[in-house]
């Protein structure tokens, strides 16, 4: 059967086409997942057949649509950075794939994956929103400015404070001291136990930053160390950012990892990591592995891992950790297990941010990303957007806020302290909704999130340009109950059969990417 490979949209003829990982690390280059459809299949309907690799390092994807139009697809570790001694008696494990098939369409695929997710994902499901440090203070944090920080986030609402880079001994750049995790003593003469303190007196729980497989030339563990970096013999250590990746492969390493770690949540009342890993692999090569065993390497990084992670877990079962690997990287079904919520992109600017999200909803669902209201214009490409369109697409997902409270205006903080206690109370109901893609071809992305009982949906869309021409234009639904009926928030009311067909109708704009946050309950 000829069908059309969604890896890249890329409508397949005969012929043979690869998509593989070499860096060591899944990433926002390649995901471990491939889709095979039929022509014309749509959101709605069509025959879909997914399989996603649980795995985080190096993988190998292959589709090979033959003289006879058979399809053939493959996946698995990537051969060339792969070597396994297997002796005798012994075993090895691969990872796992998942395969799913489906006769409605691509949204019926992500229903599959989605419904995996909730079931690798760790039990913990009340997630705090989150005020983070980095685009408000960057590497000049101190316990003053985050004093005054925590206050702001519990006038607010918001339930957590989390203090980005920065914070440990000579860190005022990326060429600080990574991989020494002591607190600076001249940015916190008192350490952090006493900012946890305050934090949890007001109710609000306390994060931190962490790159632990990273390390810098000028850090003492380094100095100490040298051969628990990945490297080859007498071969000059090749940095990028101006660090080397530790060796995990090594029990040594991950011992001092999983010790250090436990003792920073444990000395400072910690509830949550942003765990960051800003680089790929390179010169794989390890000082403790025989010559014969080097090209275990790239799969026995992964497993230390997943190691560190589940005895850091362990030992701290209440500990949320945020996956964070440079935004987007490392975002798979390996790590959903070990990993709480995932920092899905750096690009903060919503429209960027929700074309990103409907990409990586074609396998996961909303309440893994992390989303966040940054300031406008945005810093990393110019687009200014209206604060409510912010503050409503984050609400798609783990909301946060990511610019300093005293910039917004007073009528903004009041718009957030409302979306912040609507949230709060909509939140366990929607945790596991279904989510669906609604089919549009005038708005950059439209979602349905319905409950299990279909009783309560809500809808979320985004416009792009303004348009001079004032019109409404219906939103069908597609999902709902047809023989319920539903009302919005402003007290109109559908049959869920004429919001399924004909639609909601959409407000028409006066400005550029706008949005709407649509809840319906049954009447």
């Amino acid at each position: 059967m000829h069908m059309k490979l969604i890896h890249r949209l890329t409508v397949y003829t005969q012929g043979y086409k690869r998509f593989a990982v070499l860096r060591g690390t899944s990433g926002p280059q390649h995901q471990p997942f491939m889709a095979l459809a039929e022509p014309n299949t749509t959101e709605l309907a069509g025959t879909v057949i997914g399989c996603a690799l649980a795995w985080s390092g190096n993988f190998d994807s292959t589709v090979e649509v033959d003289q006879y139009q058979h399809s053939r697809l493959t996946i698995g570790l990537e051969p060339d950075t792969f070597e396994w001694q297997l002796k005798p008696n012994s075993s090895f494990q691969t990872p796992e794939a998942v395969l799913t098939w489906t006769n409605t369409g691509f949204n019926g695929m992500s229903q599959v994956f989605h419904d995996f997710s909730h079931q690798l994902m760790p039990s913990q499901t009340n997630i705090p929103s989150v005020l983070n440090t980095w685009e408000t203070l960057t590497f000049a944090v101190s316990e003053s400015k985050v004093q005054h920080l925590i206050e702001h986030a519990h006038q607010l609402g918001l339930q957590m404070l989390v203090l980005d880079d920065g914070w440990f001994v000579n860190r005022n750049g990326e060429n600080g001291q990574l991989g020494d995790w002591y607190v600076d003593p001249i940015k916190f003469p008192n350490g952090l136990k006493p900012l946890a303190q305050q934090a949890h007196h007001h109710r609000m729980k306390f994060g931190l930053w962490v790159e632990p497989e990273m390390i810098t030339t000028n850090s003492q563990l380094y100095q100490q160390h040298p051969d628990w970096v990945l490297q080859y013999v007498d071969r000059t250590p090749i940095t990028a950012r101006h660090q080397l990746v530790l060796d995990l492969s090594q029990a040594a390493v991950r011992d001092h990892l999983v010790t250090t770690l436990t003792n920073l949540v444990q000395n400072n009342q910690l509830d949550y990591f942003k765990w960051d890993m800003n680089r790929h692999l390179t010169q794989v090569g390890s000082t403790r592995l025989p010559a014969a065993q080097q090209g275990e390497l790239y799969y026995r990084y992964v497993c230390g891992i997943y190691d560190i992670l589940t005895r850091l877990k362990r030992a701290c079962p209440k500990l949320i950790i945020e996956n964070c690997s440079a935004g987007g990287g490392r975002f798979d079904f390996g790590m959903l297990p070990y990993t709480n919520q995932t920092w899905i992109s750096d690009l903060t600017d919503p429209v960027d941010r929700a074309t990103i999200e409907n990409g990586f909803s074609y396998l996961f669902p909303p309440r893994i990303f992390s989303n966040h209201i940054t300031a406008s214009p945005n810093a990393q490409n110019g687009r200014i957007t209206p604060f409510e369109t912010r503050l409503q697409l984050a609400c798609i997902g783990q909301l946060g806020l990511e610019l300093n409270p005293k910039q917004l205006a007073p009528s903004e903080q009041q718009l957030l302290r409302g979306a912040l206690i609507k949230y709060q109370q909509l939140k366990s109901t929607f945790i596991k909704a279904h989510f669906y893609r609604l089919p549009t071809t005038r708005h950059v992305v439209a979602w349905l999130l319905v409950t299990a009982d279909k009783k309560q949906a809500i809808c979320c869309y985004l416009n792009g340009l303004n348009s001079a021409v004032k019109t409404q234009h219906p939103l069908p639904l597609h999902y709902l109950d047809a023989e319920l009926t539903y009302s919005d928030s402003s007290g109109n009311s559908y049959t869920g059969h004429q919001l399924n067909t004909m639609g909601i109708p959409l407000k028409p704009t006066n400005a550029d990417f706008t949005s709407q946050l649509i809840y319906l309950r049954q009447s």
